[in-house]
């Protein structure tokens, strides 16, 4: 009786299929297709999965798929002992006859997949962590480096602690400044002058069109000549000195440190000089 192999083997001959043929059919590898037409089942992944490869190889070559399940288990069940009485005249003779083996071998379990599923999540896991270690690492080498890098940022300049000014009046002992002697005709020459920090400056001349720039420590600035007046707004007044016709002039005690106005004229020039 030929074997479940030769008969699929057969079958697949008749109708002219090569096995490359029936593995794109099946989805079912041509090593494993070998060894089923060879009766090596050894080498399948055994249980429900070499059955559900017979069935498919079956259904591919047109033979019935219960027949074919039938020969595979016929040639993988353990041989059975048959026991033949010996004739009547030598009763107490008993001859034990067992049948030609069939060509089987025992199911064995795939394996491969089985370890793979094991240690698959674990390399996988442990690649992750240490991703994550070392990403955390460069992160905090890099914060760390960032912060012994990055310089402090300066203060405001309204906030700048700057030296002490001297006294906006002068001592009694002093005698009081004298204004400058500006005759009829003569121009009002102002310069400013950012001696203790940098300042914010807004002029208007006689009433023209403003101009503003901002003088650093140390820089000084002529307005233009002006005729009869000159509105000087100013953004900290702890920071200038202003000179009329080279003169040093006063700030009223009521005119603010910050963001202030003070107005320049012929008309009230004494003032900034009391």
């Amino acid at each position: 009786m030929p074997t479940l192999g030769e008969t699929l083997k057969q079958k697949r001959e008749e109708r002219g299929i090569s096995l490359s043929e029936i593995s794109e059919a099946t989805k079912i590898g041509t090593r494993f297709l070998k060894a089923i037409e060879s009766d090596n089942f050894s080498i399948l992944p055994g249980g429900i999965f070499t059955r559900s490869f017979i069935r498919a190889y079956a259904r591919t070559v047109r033979l019935d798929e219960e027949e074919a399940i039938a020969l595979y288990h016929q040639q993988i069940a353990p041989p059975i002992e048959e026991t033949v009485e010996a004739p009547e005249s030598n009763p107490a003779q008993v001859i034990t006859m067992e049948p030609p083996p069939a060509h089987r071998s025992s199911p064995l379990t795939f394996s491969q997949p089985s370890t793979q599923l094991r240690w698959g999540p674990i390399i996988i896991g442990v690649i992750i962590t240490v991703f994550v270690a070392v990403l955390i690492y460069v992160v905090i080498k890099r914060i760390d480096k960032g912060q012994a890098e990055s310089p402090q940022p300066p203060p405001p300049l309204t906030k700048q602690t700057s030296p002490p000014t001297q006294p906006e009046t002068p001592p009694k002992t002093s005698p009081p400044p004298q204004a400058p002697d500006v005759q009829p005709g003569d121009q009002l020459l102002v310069r400013v002058e950012a001696s203790t920090g940098d300042c914010w400056l807004r002029y208007t001349v006689d009433g023209g069109e403003a101009s503003q720039t901002i003088l650093k420590q140390g820089e000084s600035r002529d307005l233009p000549a002006a005729q009869n007046e000159v509105v000087l707004r100013y953004g900290n007044r702890q920071t200038i000195k202003v000179l009329v016709n080279s003169r040093e002039i006063t700030f009223p005690a009521d005119a603010p440190k910050f963001r202030g106005e003070i107005k320049l004229s012929r008309d009230n020039l004494q003032t900034y000089f009391n």
